[in-house]
């Protein structure tokens, strides 16, 4: 009986212990997801320097609804197009990549709750029924042979309580990444 009760003990510490322990974890994923997204842009531009010609990171929703991304090289000296990847002229030379293998429980989107305001310097709130890849109108991140790359932002969340946005700025390659504190309602860097 003594070791039923000490056990139930350990057992209730753990659960504990656990509660507070897991969401740092997720907060962790979350943080190396979006660092390793912030790394595979600055290794594409890299790439397009070396390889003297464009390459890209094209993102697009798999048959289960996730989104997935490949690494793909332009084939005809115009820059990643969706025309040029229907048709077989750009390809890809790595993928597909799905983030929620390397992190589970990570996947590209929004929290569930809204609204969010716009990352700033931006006013207003996102569009959270919308794609959280949000690169012009495509949902590709090209790069040059110059250095230079598209504009604009990708959404990460763990889906319950945390969400993290990469924010992309063109010509200079710039990499900013901003948190969602969900308790202020704001973005912080």
């Amino acid at each position: 009986m003594e070791t039923l009760v000490v056990l139930f003990l350990i057992g209730a510490g753990l659960a504990i212990g656990w509660a507070g322990v897991e969401p740092s974890m997720r907060a962790a994923k979350l943080r190396a997801a979006t660092r390793r997204m912030a790394v595979l842009v600055r290794w594409m531009q890299s790439e397009a320097v070396r390889r003297r010609q464009y390459v890209g990171i094209v993102f697009h929703l798999n048959p289960e609804g996730k989104y997935v991304f490949d690494l793909i090289q332009d084939g005809d000296g115009d820059g990643i197009r969706t025309r040029d990847l229907e048709d077989g002229r750009d390809f890809r030379f790595s993928g597909p990549f799905t983030i929620s293998r390397d992190y589970p429980g990570i996947r590209f989107g929004y929290l569930p709750e809204g609204p969010i305001p716009s990352v700033p310097p931006s006013r207003g709130s996102l569009d959270t029924g919308k794609d959280p890849i949000r690169f012009g109108r495509s949902d590709i991140i090209s790069f040059s042979p110059r250095g230079r790359s598209s504009s604009g932002s990708l959404y990460l969340t763990d889906g319950r309580d945390r969400m993290m946005a990469l924010v992309v700025y063109g010509p200079t390659v710039r990499i900013r990444v901003w948190q969602f504190l969900e308790s202020a309602g704001a973005w912080d860097l």
